[in-house]
């Protein structure tokens, strides 16, 4: 310790303790990344600031949070760090514990006075966070304390809806389990049910509605369940909504129905069991276009002749009175006008 503190006085003496790299990390940053307690005493010992920034702004001692360097998060502390700086997105370093997992951090922070509501730039809290990024410890440690369970960022996400969209079953259940609203929505009018099915998480999407989430709802742009899984060509998911009683035929706000939406996409299997299910295979949506104007405009061959083979009318027009083998022609889906001549 002495002979490294004698080469550390050398170099700050020479003006190195305060060279900066290319991202404005400072010798303190790098010592709190990789965890060398001892230098960062040293560095701080000559005077290195202990809230200096990086490009990013970043301190040192959300560095150490986020790399989950517990006894040096405590000395900067003990050295005057500021347990409340964030960096140029808002995040500061309980949120970067969250994130990373690094629950006895987070208590650490908790006991000093941390905010435990804190939010980012984006409106993030540590609870959103952890949601996000699967720490369910650190979830359940959060609400335990009385973070606020259903706070949401700037795009409207709760950790509830944040969780579902990544996946995050067990933290899924949890919120569930202890009340958080299952119905909220983001600002894009989805719920943590719309999020499951957008990410094609059919396990997820069974939970909450067992859980009673509304199968009903529609987002914004009056999307429904199965049109989020049709478009999408979620297949498992929109057999599974078809057997527990939704609208096959509900259509969003452009006229959109899930037939249209995976007749466009090419979605063979969910065309196949959408008109297996009675969808009404004429509907048009505001330009007319029905489901086989639609496949042939994009170029959907074997949805084509799914739809033919359903009795779909080949002579449909859309509103400016072009029919599907006038529109495989136009695109140049030579395969659809062989067949529909």
């Amino acid at each position: 310790m002495k002979k490294d503190q004698k080469y550390i006085l050398i170099a700050a003496q020479r003006g190195l303790c305060i060279r900066k790299d290319e991202n404005g990390n400072s010798p303190l940053h790098r010592a709190c990344q990789n965890g060398n307690l001892k230098l960062v005493q040293s560095l701080v010992q000559i005077g290195i600031n202990p809230n200096v920034r990086n490009n990013n702004d970043d301190v040192p001692l959300k560095i150490a949070s986020e790399c989950g360097h517990l006894e040096i998060v405590q000395y900067l502390i003990t050295m005057g760090a500021n347990k409340d700086s964030s960096d140029k997105y808002g995040r500061n370093p309980l949120i970067a514990a969250s994130i990373n997992g690094h629950l006895e951090i987070v208590k650490y922070l908790i006991s000093i006075g941390a905010n435990k509501d804190a939010q980012d730039k984006n409106g993030c809290t540590p609870l959103i966070a952890a949601s996000e990024f699967d720490k369910i410890d650190i979830v359940k440690y959060l609400i335990s304390i009385g973070a606020n369970k259903d706070l949401s960022d700037k795009n409207g996400y709760t950790p509830l809806t944040i969780a579902s969209a990544n996946s995050h079953l067990e933290i899924v259940k949890y919120l569930i389990s202890i009340g958080t609203n299952k119905d909220a929505k983001n600002a894009n009018g989805a719920t943590a049910l719309l999020c499951a099915i957008d990410y094609n998480n059919l396990e997820i999407a069974k939970y909450l509605i067992s859980k009673g989430a509304n199968k009903e709802v529609r987002d914004i742009e009056g999307r429904t369940l199965l049109i989020y899984a049709s478009i999408k060509n979620y297949y498992k998911i929109v057999e599974y909504l078809i057997s527990i009683g939704v609208n096959i035929d509900e259509m969003a706000d452009n006229s959109d129905t899930p037939l249209l939406c995976a007749s466009q996409i090419g979605g063979t299997e969910s065309v196949n069991i959408l008109l297996a299910a009675g969808a009404n295979k004429e509907a048009k949506d505001i330009g007319g276009n029905t489901p086989l104007l639609k496949a042939s405009s994009n170029g959907h061959l074997e949805v084509v002749k799914l739809l033919v083979s359903a009795g779909a009318n080949k002579d449909a027009r859309q509103s400016l009175g072009y029919n599907a083998r006038d529109l495989a022609e136009m695109n140049d889906h030579r395969d659809i006008v062989e067949f529909l001549d």
